[in-house]
């Protein structure tokens, strides 16, 4: 049971200084036992609360500066987060906060942790430069730079937990990985971008991803490339190379068919696949899908999932998905 409470306010003063202050508190009440209602090895206790409070301040400075078609903005970013120690560290179960992703787009979170099964501890800094060319016709290029601090208390992401999911991940060191992105949005349908991370100690590169999209008539498709460095703390000992591509066609004005594929380049193979049949209209939405998972790559068995999501606009949305595997190992 989860239960979370959150308070911000944005203040501006005359010379155009944005100040953010907020605050927020996390608390989770696990219970924890096994099939025969044992108790769990991860702890001593059935029972465990996890309490995690916090609060901030962001400040932002946008420069603006205008030119005939358009405008610029240069927007320097700092954060400061104070918190207590992270509670709890590798004696509760961690199913969702496995999927750590540092990068641009996750830099000013809050809490960098996926999920609810771990919870960032300690004084943070997260620091970035912000840059966007807009032009008058709705177009525009926009970038970001930056990086992140651990200033006091115990980094969450240098103590390993059940899952070591947070080696290798860039924060676990008193100074981060550098992050950075770029994006080009036409106004017209079509979107590229890009973001990676950079080593602090050589600015190697980590991750990198590069994205396109586009929408012509009733297609709409994105293309894209992932390479991932090896992350030996959580278990990958190679580096990947991947390409993703999707594709959605509208059939009718309800309809559409939809599907997706992720190929490995180093391994080549096919990661995973999905087909798909969705219908959406204003008050209703629901999707039949099936896929294919060999994201393990280790001689497990293939994962067959199908999935079946509806949804009413006004009230919310409900999923159900099943999955078998096949008896013969991936190869």
């Amino acid at each position: 049971m989860s239960a979370n409470l959150t308070w911000q306010r944005t203040l501006i003063d005359p010379i155009g200084q944005v100040f953010t202050p907020f605050a927020y508190a996390k608390t989770n009440l696990y219970f924890l036992a096994n099939a025969d209602n044992n108790v769990t090895a991860l702890s001593d206790e059935s029972v465990v609360f996890r309490g995690m409070p916090a609060v901030g301040l962001e400040y932002r400075y946008p420069f603006l500066a205008t030119f005939n078609g358009g405008n610029q903005v240069i927007e320097p970013i700092a954060q400061l987060i104070v918190r207590p120690n992270e509670a709890a560290i590798g004696e509760l179960p961690n199913e969702d906060a496995q999927s750590i992703v540092f990068d641009a787009s996750t830099l000013f979170e809050w809490d960098k942790f996926s999920g609810f099964d771990r919870n960032e501890g300690g004084t943070r800094a997260n620091l970035g430069l912000q840059y966007k060319l807009q032009f008058d016709k709705g177009s525009f290029i926009s970038g970001l730079f930056g990086r992140s601090f651990q200033l006091a208390g115990r980094n969450s992401y240098a103590v390993p937990g059940i899952l070591d999911a947070t080696g290798d991940s860039g924060l676990q060191t008193t100074g981060s990985d550098y992050v950075t992105s770029l994006y080009f949005d036409t106004n017209t349908g079509f979107r590229l971008g890009g973001n990676a991370r950079f080593s602090e100690h050589d600015f190697g590169v980590e991750r990198a991803e590069v994205s396109a999209s586009g929408r012509y008539g009733p297609a709409s498709t994105v293309l894209s490339y992932a390479y991932l460095a090896e992350r030996p703390d959580a278990g990958i000992d190679q580096q990947r190379s991947e390409l993703v591509g999707a594709l959605n066609l509208t059939l009718e004005e309800n309809w559409r068919v939809f599907g997706s594929l992720r190929y490995d380049m180093i391994n080549e193979n096919i990661v995973q696949d999905t087909v798909g049949l969705g219908y959406d209209d204003e008050g209703f939405s629901a999707s039949i899908s099936y896929g294919e998972d060999r994201s393990r790559n280790n001689g497990e068995p293939v994962e067959r999932i199908f999935f079946f999501r509806f949804g009413l606009r006004t009230i919310g949305d409900t999923s159900l998905s099943t999955s078998t595997s096949d008896s013969s190992p991936n190869d």
